[in-house]
């Protein structure tokens, strides 16, 4: 089904990539950005975003957090390959941080490659096990009426689910959700 030149299937598995981020990175400890999540088209191809802590390009990260980091990264890829398309494009970004938190020149050195096994095998587990807490997630966010960002222009719109809306959805994780990152 199509709406506006956007194909629903893309829109759901963009939002389960970021949805995995999030539930991920809560499972972990992160603290979560009160922008929350959110799946934006500003052409014909839906994009995401997933605020949590140590996610954005650049941002400083404990050591003792970089590989919670990188799991939570490595979740959004792993839930997106559920979903037909193009995963190599959507986890391009998420590839650039992990390179950048562990100070590698690229996603595919050797420095990255040596670590990526085990983070992967245990971001696998943690997709497989919260998955049913992904899935609530990435359908509250596919739920979501698309907001405008200029209006009449259907390229540039947005479905987000933010700050204390992540709560109840969060909610059967267990853990305590931290709302202070921006």
């Amino acid at each position: 089904m199509m709406i506006d030149n956007v194909n629903d299937d893309t829109v759901c598995a963009v939002a389960h990539h970021e949805a995995a981020h999030i539930v991920i990175a809560c499972v972990l400890g992160l603290g979560i950005g009160k922008k929350g999540v959110k799946v934006s088209v500003r052409s014909p191809d839906p994009t995401g975003e997933a605020h949590f802590e140590g996610a954005s390009l650049g941002a400083d990260v404990a050591p003792s957090k970089v590989d919670n980091v990188i799991i939570a990264l490595l979740a959004g890829g792993i839930a997106h390959s559920k979903f037909p398309g193009n995963v190599e494009e959507a986890v391009l970004i998420d590839q650039e941080r992990i390179a950048e938190l562990l100070q590698a020149k690229c996603f595919m050195s050797p420095e990255v490659q040596e670590r990526l096994p085990p983070l992967t095998s245990q971001a696998n587990q943690l997709v497989d096990r919260h998955w049913p807490t992904i899935e609530k997630l990435a359908k509250a966010i596919c739920s979501t009426e698309w907001s405008y960002l200029r209006p009449g222009n259907s390229f540039f719109r947005e479905k987000a689910i933010c700050g204390e809306k992540l709560k109840p959805i969060l909610h059967p994780l267990h853990v305590m959700v931290d709302l202070t990152i921006d």
